[in-house]
């Protein structure tokens, strides 16, 4: 008879561990579904607000336009050294270059 009491109380004890344990899994996935369903919610109301223009007007914070001249001189610059390393034959043709003015 003990057999029979220890073998019902063991499939209690398993069913019980088996339905909290999807119990609290099932809880923790509505919590993630709701915040995703909030934020779908979120972005379908704002898909008629307008959208804030970003401008690609350059602003210069100088004080003079003379400082805006040599800042544009030096983006330039820089962008044509770039230019010059990103080339693939640009090592070689340095290498001559400062070969030549030794």
């Amino acid at each position: 008879m003990a057999g029979i009491t220890h073998g019902l109380l063991t499939g209690v004890l398993v069913t019980s561990g088996l339905s909290y344990l999807t119990a609290t899994q099932f809880n923790s996935n509505a919590i993630k579904i709701k915040n995703e369903i909030n934020s779908c919610i979120e972005t379908i109301e704002k898909r008629n607000d307008p959208i804030p223009h970003i401008s690609n007007v350059r602003s210069f914070y100088s004080s003079s336009i003379s400082e805006g001249a040599k800042d544009l001189w030096n983006e330039e610059v820089i962008s044509a050294v770039n230019w010059w390393y990103n080339l693939k034959i640009g090592n070689q043709l340095t290498n001559l270059i400062t070969d030549v003015f030794k």
